[in-house]
């Protein structure tokens, strides 16, 4: 999916997420897809919210332009991936026509879907594999993201002095990054992930280098070092989207579920979750699949995550 497009001006590529909390940064080496080197990966805090947003955008533009003249790099190739919550993703009923024409036949079939006016609305989608629907119909997923804070992200990229080569969604930059940790095997079968942040979590479920099932939902979770996961609650969330994986969609269940998150540890996948799941439960390995020249510690590479997967994108790439 690429929402916006530029050539780039360097080689490698930055990822970036820019949420409330705060910017990630990670800096792709290289932008073929052969090697994934990274020379930097890290976290830049905002300042606590002041009566006086623009103000307080403005600090944030300052901020991230001065990191990125440390680090020299200056008009690099960026890719943006856009915060959960900052989007729609719907899953609809695909119309038969060509996949150019895709984004714009599904506009209108959304419309009354979304919470603001379809004028306002930037819409792009991509089909579901055809093998996805148990009905025979094609189906797909409309990303809607509002115009405004759209052209908002890509006035701060640039403003950070950047040059914007990809927009993409956290769903598709997390499916490269675990991606570029499976083998070929892997690959081909289910592997589903599980993204767990305070108050929310999402499922994504994978096969063959393709989206085909994601779900976010509410928990109570309020993602401290020494907060547990909430067995019961969480437990039923994945088993109600594995079983519509399997019986909806006719998929063979993932054998591996990751975990990754907000202090998302191997310990906090307790015995109770693991008895009431039947497939294999571990923690992204994340950092032992990447290559990164400067140590990153955990916690801060666990809020980097979807900028690293944005990195890791090559489509699109100039």
């Amino acid at each position: 999916m690429t929402l916006f497009g530029k050539k780039a001006k360097q080689a490698g590529l930055v990822g970036l997420e820019i949420c409330a909390e705060g910017v990630a940064i990670a800096h792709r080496s290289s932008a073929t897809a052969s090697e994934a080197n990274f020379s930097s990966c890290e976290f830049l805090p905002f300042d606590e919210a002041s009566s006086d947003p623009e103000s307080d955008r403005q600090l944030q533009i300052s901020m991230l332009s001065d990191r990125i003249d440390d680090l020299g790099l200056r008009h690099a190739a960026c890719n943006v991936v856009l915060p959960l919550g900052t989007y729609q993703l719907l899953l609809v009923d695909a119309p038969k026509v060509e996949p150019s024409e895709l984004a714009e036949a599904i506009r209108w079939r959304i419309k009354d879907l979304i919470s603001f006016p379809l004028e306002e609305a930037a819409v792009d989608a991509f089909l579901l594999p055809a093998d996805s629907s148990s009905g025979g119909n094609s189906m797909a997923y409309a990303v809607v993201v509002r115009k405004d804070y759209l052209r908002s992200l890509i006035e701060f990229v640039e403003q950070a002095k950047l040059t914007l080569n990809a927009i993409d969604i956290s769903e598709l930059s997390l499916q490269n990054l675990l991606a570029s940790g499976l083998d070929e095997e892997e690959l081909n079968r289910s592997s589903a992930l599980v993204k767990l942040r305070q108050g929310i979590g999402s499922l994504h479920v994978y096969k063959s280098g393709n989206l085909y099932l994601s779900r976010q939902f509410k928990l109570a979770y309020n993602a401290g070092l020494l907060d547990d996961l909430p067995e019961e609650a969480l437990t039923l969330e994945l088993q109600r989207s594995l079983d519509y994986y399997e019986r909806q969609m006719r998929q063979i269940p993932p054998k591996t579920i990751y975990f990754c998150g907000d202090n998302i540890t191997d310990d906090k996948i307790s015995t109770g979750i693991r008895s009431n799941l039947t497939a294999n439960l571990q923690v992204l390995p994340a950092a032992e699949k990447l290559a990164i020249s400067q140590p990153v510690e955990e916690h801060i590479l666990s809020m980097c995550l979807s900028a690293v997967g944005v990195a890791l994108r090559t489509e699109g790439a100039a």
